[in-house]
């Protein structure tokens, strides 16, 4: 179920536009389905920050404290040249997957959760959670709700990984193909992976 979390989280840190707050009873069925623990309750108490809190509100707030998306970009840390070369490794990795980033670049937390999502793997989360770890001390200094988004993505980490850390070749991308079936059908709602969703 660690994907249902994966994809919720990667709709809800995105931009707080019309269609996020049209998706929330999707959103709400999909959390529900969930088993009663950390990364339920985070997400849970988040939706219901967004059922309280007028669209212009969460849009001033996510232009404001998670400066239009840039905190949530987690190879903003690095150095110029190692920043590059980070966001073309994640590119390429999408591309060979087939994985549209909807506009997001590349190293932005909601990307990755999505191809997380996807892939139903946690290996490229876990490679970046010492920056997941960075944002989240940054969102709680400053009060923010989104706060509860990440510690819901930390939760689905807290267990050992069930199989080694896997690299970027050919034959990884195949076995993400070949887990994406399963990943699809773990999303409890259908909707959350249709092109319409993306119109």
């Amino acid at each position: 179920m660690d994907t249902v979390v994966w994809r919720a989280a990667s709709l809800l840190l995105s931009y707080p536009d019309q269609r996020l707050y049209d998706r929330r009873p999707m959103l709400r069925t999909a959390v529900a389905d969930l088993p009663d623990g950390v990364a339920r309750r985070r997400l849970d108490a988040f939706l219901d920050h967004l059922d309280r809190t007028p669209p212009m509100g969460l849009t001033v707030h996510f232009l404001d404290v998670c400066r239009g998306g840039r905190l949530l970009l987690l190879a903003d840390h690095r150095e110029e040249e190692e920043r590059r070369m980070a966001r073309a490794r994640l590119a390429d990795l999408y591309r060979a997957y087939d994985h549209d980033m909807d506009d997001e670049p590349p190293d932005s937390l909601p990307a990755m959760l999505e191809y997380a999502a996807l892939c139903a793997d946690d290996w490229l989360l876990r490679e970046h959670q010492v920056a997941l770890e960075r944002l989240h001390a940054a969102l709680d200094a400053k009060g923010s709700p989104y706060t509860v988004l990440v510690e819901a993505v930390r939760a689905t980490l807290m267990r050992p990984p069930n199989t080694a850390r896997r690299v970027h070749t050919a034959r990884g991308v195949r076995g993400c193909v070949a887990r994406a079936g399963r990943a699809h059908r773990d999303l409890a709602l259908a909707t959350f992976l249709q092109d319409g969703e993306r119109s």
